[in-house]
């Protein structure tokens, strides 16, 4: 037997895809909490702009942020980002990952069970 091809992914403790270690732990964080949310992938919509996890249990959209990188280019592109997220009104949970532990971003109180 050959492999030709292989890919791996990195994934949460409840199998949830994510694109980096501290997306694990935030995916982790909500599961413990027992937030509905969802985790979008690139061919969920055409937007430029994609959330790392959207929060189901609240009224209004509320998109979560997990700001990983410390680069010029990075810090321009989360900039353009936020800006995007106000003026659609959709409220932004961030988390400098460099600056602020995980127990330290405050998560809005879920309003649906």
């Amino acid at each position: 037997m050959k492999v030709v091809n292989a890919t791996l992914f990195l994934a949460s403790d409840n199998y949830i895809l994510v694109e980096s270690y501290p997306e694990v732990e935030m995916a982790n964080r909500l599961v413990i909490e027992e937030r509905s949310f969802m985790k979008p992938y690139r061919a969920w919509n055409e937007s430029r702009f994609i959330a790392d996890f959207i929060l189901l249990d609240m009224n209004g959209e509320w998109a979560i942020e997990v700001w990983g990188m410390e680069t010029e280019e990075y810090k321009n592109e989360k900039e353009i980002k936020e800006n995007y997220y106000k003026e659609n009104l959709v409220n932004l949970v961030g988390w400098v990952v460099a600056s602020q532990l995980l127990a330290d971003v405050s998560l809005p109180q879920k309003i649906y069970i």
